[in-house]
């Protein structure tokens, strides 16, 4: 078959477990099926390597297996940011950063307009304390995507982190505070912590567990975890002790 007729195949993981909550046995069973099939139809075709990768990195969690079916779909690809974005994203998780920061350096020259790997790098460097560098990227990202409400709140991540909450309240501020956009939300409310409005995020935080949207159901954890700090900070570590259990 054409390579645009696996199209489907090679994508429907991504579709249907990946981005799908909840995720579930009979979606990873479909995956597997999808990917399987694009590598039967046509085994010489990269994008089947790189369903492959995606179903044993992102289903299984196999990342010694998703690397090698992901660096199998380079030899095929040997231009596909994807291919060498997912190879950095496992790399990552193995703590193999100077190998996972190359590979997306790659990516973006191949790619450069693509916000979700400009993000990644921001990350990588975010989380190797090289927050220059982090800050030189996330603009790059918001020059494509100025608007894009994650890529400002990712900014605002880098602020926070320098301990620099003037400029990271300046980006948040204009930005809504609703649950229902949990990534906002909880950047929001741990610049109030942080800031020692104590009280406000506690009430805001309350609120949304008493009455949390769909969205924030899978952040419960994170919703506890700061309304017990927040408490502690406070001075009232007794209060603390519910949502922290």
């Amino acid at each position: 078959p054409p390579r645009s007729t696996l199209f489907p195949y090679t994508t429907l993981f991504r579709s249907i477990y990946v981005n799908q909550f909840p995720q579930s046995p009979a979606l990873l069973a479909q995956a597997r099926e999808a990917a399987d099939t694009a590598l039967r139809l046509r085994p010489d075709l990269g994008e089947a390597y790189l369903a492959q990768g995606y179903y044993h990195y992102r289903g299984l969690l196999d990342f010694d297996g998703g690397l090698d079916w992901f660096n199998q779909a380079l030899q095929r690809l040997p231009n596909n940011a994807d291919v060498l974005a997912s190879i950095a994203y496992i790399e990552r998780r193995q703590g193999k950063w100077v190998e996972s920061t190359a590979h997306l350096e790659q990516a973006i020259a191949l790619d450069p307009r693509n916000t979700s790997t400009l993000s990644g790098l921001v990350l990588n460097y975010q989380s190797l304390r090289q927050y220059r560098k982090a800050l030189d990227v996330a603009d790059r990202a918001l020059a494509v995507a100025p608007k894009d409400d994650d890529l400002i709140v990712g900014k605002a991540k880098i602020y926070l982190l320098m301990g620099d909450y003037e400029a990271a309240e300046r980006l948040l501020e204009p930005l809504r505070l609703q649950p229902a956009q949990p990534g906002i939300f909880l950047e929001q409310v741990k610049l109030l912590i942080n800031q020692r409005h104590f009280a406000e995020a506690i009430s805001r935080l309350e609120a949304a567990a008493n009455n949390p949207p769909p969205t924030l159901a899978d952040r419960r954890v994170a919703l506890d975890l700061f309304l017990g700090i927040a408490h502690i900070f406070d001075g009232h570590p007794e209060a603390a002790q519910a949502p922290c259990e």
